[in-house]
């Protein structure tokens, strides 16, 4: 075990762990820290090892088929851009998302409440209009949305900026059980540490967590394995954005934007892009497969056919914890005084992660 970012380890009780250095458990160890909580941040491999670690870091509120208009996905982007601009606006790599439909019945979903998406600075943009503004695109959409307040974010910079900031402690330790202890507080097993009060947010762990822990009332978890292809193009295969407008009013012409149609191009710097949104619940335990490069590359290639001489740089995968509602959970685990937790975010650790940290920052403080 290894201390790092906020002093040595502890040798006495901690006022709380937070399990899990992801996006979920740095956002809650970082919020607890800034309203002088006495926090240590735990996790069996380091930082943004897990799911985080392999996610492009896009970020847009736009979601799902309809791309409907959620007041907690708007709320999540607000918190996430904020965070990211006042802790580490070195960690954009790309300001604006494009997603692209070659649906007709998903256009014309796209299409109704126009007004509010305008107010949400989502902008519809004909078929016939997007190869002006993204030169290169593939094939024929029906349309697409601009999505001027999302964008790419660098999550590793961004979650170790965040620790820096509140000066959180990281603890490389893997801890195998928390177990009630004598005159309260809980015993981290494996890390031989106490601690008053616990979070979890362990990611694609969480359901042996929820087993472990006989939560009554925990909902059931799914393991959702994602690939995707790291790619050597050059700064002239990036994709790039003219005449469209950013968030906070004039952007530059030429600038990098990520496209999305289901799967995703999206620039990772110095003439790299991230080819990725496979989804596989069967196997998630599979690791990287032929099978899914392969189905990368074909739809990379469609919907950026500059890709076709792109050098490959590498594959990653990782495997994102959801609910079967697609809802996370968090706050108190139920009949479990001290311990709370966030997870199953799924493919949106980044959209809600930090907001929800917020609340349960708050939930963790109140406790008495």
């Amino acid at each position: 075990m290894s201390g790092s970012a906020g002093g040595p380890l502890p040798d006495r009780e901690i006022g709380v762990a937070v399990i899990g250095a992801g996006i979920a458990g740095v956002s809650v160890a970082s919020r607890l820290a800034e309203r002088g909580a006495d926090v240590v941040l735990m996790d069996r491999a380091g930082l943004a090892a897990g799911a985080s670690g392999v996610s492009a870091g896009m970020l847009h509120a736009a979601t799902g088929r309809r791309a409907a208009l959620s007041t907690l996905h708007l709320e999540g982007l607000a918190t996430t851009r904020r965070l990211v601009e006042a802790l580490a606006p070195h960690a954009w790599r790309a300001r604006g998302v494009l997603r692209l439909t070659r649906d007709p019945g998903q256009w014309s979903l796209w299409q109704r409440d126009a007004e509010q998406r305008a107010a949400a600075r989502m902008l519809l943009l004909a078929g016939d209009a997007i190869a002006d503004h993204v030169p290169g695109i593939g094939g024929r959409p029906h349309g697409a949305l601009w999505l001027a307040d999302g964008g790419v974010v660098d999550i590793p910079a961004f979650l170790r900026a965040q620790i820096e900031r509140a000066g959180v402690p990281l603890v490389e330790a893997q801890v195998k059980a928390v177990k009630p202890a004598g005159g309260g507080g809980w015993h981290l097993e494996g890390a031989g540490l106490r601690a008053r009060k616990v979070v979890l947010c362990v990611g694609v762990d969480i359901a042996d967590w929820a087993a472990l822990l006989c939560a009554p009332d925990a909902p059931a978890f799914r393991r959702d394995r994602g690939e995707a292809l790291v790619l050597q193009v050059g700064e002239q295969g990036v994709p790039r954005g003219y005449g469209l407008r950013g968030a906070e009013g004039a952007r530059e012409d030429g600038a990098a934007l990520a496209l999305a149609a289901g799967h995703y191009v999206v620039p990772a710097g110095q003439g790299v892009v991230v080819v990725g949104g496979s989804h596989d619940e069967r196997t998630p335990d599979r690791g990287v497969t032929s099978t899914g490069v392969r189905a990368l590359a074909e739809r990379g290639l469609a919907l950026w056919p500059g890709l076709a001489s792109a050098r490959l740089l590498g594959v990653r995968s990782g495997v994102r914890p959801s609910t079967a509602s697609r809802a996370p959970v968090w706050g108190q685990v139920p009949n479990h005084r001290g311990l709370f937790w966030l997870a199953g975010l799924g493919a949106k650790g980044l959209l809600l992660g930090p907001l929800l940290a917020e609340r349960v920052a708050r939930v963790v403080l109140e406790d008495r």
